[in-house]
């Protein structure tokens, strides 16, 4: 279910799929809206660089509220770097999410996003400015953090209720508790 004016994704078909334009063709959904593949049976996923690109001059650039949670079978997702914010809860209780490439030019990370998945070893792109509240919280399976640069804000309940977390820092060449 696509609404036409702006170019929404509200509802996506259970096998994931997103029309792709034809070269020189406007695409027809450059936005995710919330929720619009949550519980869906897919097991990857990857996002097409038509999502987030620029509507009417304006960059669009997000992956919405819930918009992939609650998928029990998504192990991996690849986000183009068009996306620079990851909405609240956006991947949360996708327990058995294990890979995510993020994109180059990812700057949020909102609250709840990787809630409870099966992220081991994230290396987070060096545009990241904000973590929010329990972006990362809840996974037990999470062991290290690569940090390409210092976040801006790192809020203190990111990482809460992870397993033994270990951030690497390349600047600092040594790893942190």
């Amino acid at each position: 279910l696509i609404d036409r004016t702006t170019k929404k994704l509200i509802q996506g078909l259970s096998n994931g799929f997103i029309p792709v334009p034809a070269e020189g063709e406007e695409p027809e959904v450059t936005t995710l809206g919330a929720y619009c593949f949550s519980g869906m049976n897919i097991t990857s996923f990857e996002v097409p660089d038509t999502i987030g690109s620029i509507v009417d001059s304006n960059p669009t650039g997000v992956i919405a509220k819930n918009a992939f949670s609650n998928c029990k079978e998504l192990e991996s997702i690849i986000l183009p770097d068009t996306i620079k914010t990851l909405d609240a809860t956006s991947f949360a209780w996708d327990n058995k999410l294990k890979i995510v490439r993020f994109p180059n030019k990812l700057e949020t990370i909102g609250t709840y996003v990787f809630y409870q998945t099966a992220l081991a070893d994230i290396t987070l792109p060096a545009t990241v400015k904000n973590i929010y509240e329990n972006a990362f919280g809840g996974i037990t399976t999470l062991h290290k953090v690569t940090f390409n640069a210092m976040p801006t804000e790192v809020n203190s309940k990111a990482f809460v209720g992870s397993g033994a977390v270990e951030f690497y820092m390349p600047w600092t060449r040594e790893a942190h508790e």
